[in-house]
């Protein structure tokens, strides 16, 4: 929250048409400042007296968090959130006023001469989360703006019950757009408590697609203190004791990283780096000091799909026009380690790699994840043959398509933890409709969530912590897929959508409307 507080949002100003109009909009949640002559001050416990026409209240100082907002220009207007407020005020100018017995401020109707209303400058605010480089843990708030703003393409969303209210934890299964897509999701939930014996989460669908989750379960660990855990995408189980940071972290251009990448502070390198590859993807280079005779390690990211991976894929499947939904029904014929392909060699997916006396040997390509929630995650590298005493991975990427916050290698051996499945108890809808069966088991039984709205509440028994010198970790395993739901209009442009053919055109796609938009910003 502190990349919220010191980064740039925008607010605009607008006049209203009539004095009438504008009062509409005086209610106690924006804050009233009052221009008199060469005076400013606010106004509060606000009454319209219809009859006499005349706006009346207390007459107040103007908090720091409101000053200095009475000379904008109509858009455009930057301020830092948490220090400043100017998205929730109304200033109006008049020409004479008079105080009553009761210590109120009077102000006839016909001396108001304008009323300007600032209100959040929605599209530039989310092009500068887009655009810059600091990574920003997305609040609900930043959720909803994105939504209704990017028309986001995304995932279902999960949230977790901490006895107060459900908190977004992040999103499933993320680029499983077919059904032959579908694959499991382990999600870590960190700090994920029970509540009245209960372990309760939220899927939600709030995006316009029709999403389907086969399996929705908790993995439940026990284990001692100071221990991570964590599945790899193919469901393999690891644990981190002893996490190392790197001693070298570079991009290709050179550009020193290891301050960005060492700690867990949202301050994320975001691939705009050029890569000695091509200049339309990004690379970073880490090394890390390696033990003597160590056969494997354990590489722990912590990252996030951009925005703009986000927004730029819209732009591209919005070529297909009216034809979209023809396009999308012939794809859930093609094989889906073909569909797969097309995103790696797209460079969607992030590239990890290992140095070997031989070049560069390639290790995974981890699956997109999203854009609105960091998330942990974990890569084994196989040393075998590898006896340098320096260990060097490379991370690439389509230009400024991921974001990543930390990276460390663990060397220690797996410990054994006590593990439990634990299957929900319960399950209902938004209509409080019993869905638990439909996710029990890996069974092709899906839970349907088919419209914007759709919430599935699901409670799972809290097992007691055995040994209190212990702590507990709880991972979400779900499996599933999801479709988009667009309805674009006009031609199909054929030729742009041929080029997509070849290997590497989206990221260079993706690059030059970077370029196009980024000047404006």
């Amino acid at each position: 929250m502190l990349n919220v507080s010191v980064g740039c949002n925008y607010y605009k100003v607008s006049t209203a048409d009539t004095v009438s109009n504008g009062l509409k909009e005086i209610d106690e949640d924006r804050f009233l400042v009052v221009h008199f002559q060469v005076e400013s001050y606010g106004l509060h416990a606000l009454k319209f007296d219809q009859e006499n026409q005349r706006l009346t209240g207390f007459k107040r100082s103007i908090p720091v968090e409101h000053q200095g907002h009475d000379q904008p220009q109509a858009a455009g207007n930057r301020f830092k959130p948490r220090l400043e407020s100017p998205t929730n005020e109304i200033h109006i100018y008049i020409t004479d006023y008079r105080t009553l017995e009761d210590g109120t401020i009077s102000i006839p109707v016909e001396s108001i001469k304008r009323v300007d209303i600032y209100d959040y400058q929605v599209g530039a605010t989310i092009a500068s989360y887009v655009f810059t480089t600091i990574g920003i843990l997305a609040g609900l708030y930043l959720i909803v703006l994105i939504i209704v703003l990017l028309t986001k393409s995304s995932c279902p969303f999960v949230y977790t019950f901490d006895g107060d209210m459900y908190r977004f934890q992040g999103e499933m299964f993320g680029g499983a757009i077919s059904e032959n897509m579908q694959r499991d999701d382990y999600m870590p939930l960190p700090g994920f408590s029970q509540y009245e014996g209960q372990f309760r989460i939220k899927i939600t669908n709030e995006l316009k697609e029709r999403q389907y989750t086969d399996v929705a379960e908790l993995y439940y660990f026990e284990h001692m203190p100071g221990i991570q855990i964590l599945f790899d995408q193919k469901g393999s189980l690891y644990t981190v004791r002893n996490p190392e940071v790197p001693i070298r972290a570079r991009t290709d251009e050179g550009t020193d990283l290891l301050d960005m990448v060492t700690m867990k502070d949202s301050l994320t390198y975001d691939f705009r780096g050029e890569s000695s590859e091509a200049n339309d993807l990004g690379a970073v280079q880490m090394s890390f000091s390696k033990p003597d005779k160590t056969k494997t390690a354990k590489l722990l990211l912590t990252l996030k799909n951009s925005l703009w991976l986000d927004y730029i894929y819209g732009k591209f499947i919005e070529q297909f026009g009216e034809k979209y939904e023809v396009f999308a029904e012939k794809q859930k014929n093609v094989p889906a380690e073909k569909k797969r392909q097309w995103m790696i060699d797209q460079s969607m997916l992030l590239s990890v790699k290992v140095r070997t006396k031989i070049g560069w040997k390639q290790v995974d390509n981890l699956n997109v994840i999203g854009p609105l929630a960091q998330r942990d995650v974990i890569v084994p590298i196989d040393l075998d043959g590898l006896d340098e005493e320096v260990l060097e991975i490379r991370l690439e990427s389509g230009y400024h398509f991921w974001e990543i916050d930390y990276a460390a290698i663990d060397f220690s051996e797996n410990e054994n933890v006590s593990q439990a499945i634990i299957k929900a108890n319960t399950a209902s809808d938004e209509n409080d409709i019993d869905i638990v069966q439909a996710l029990l088991n890996s069974d092709g039984n899906f839970l349907s969530q088919l419209n914007v709205g759709n919430e599935a509440y699901i409670s799972f028994a809290a097992p007691k912590l055995k040994n209190k010198a212990k702590e507990f970790s709880v991972i979400l395993h779900t499996k599933g897929y999801y479709e988009y739901i667009r309805e674009f209009k006009g031609k199909p442009n054929i030729e742009e959508l041929k080029s997509f053919r070849k290997k590497g055109a989206f990221p260079k796609f993706a690059k030059s409307k970077f370029v196009e938009i980024s000047p404006a910003l």
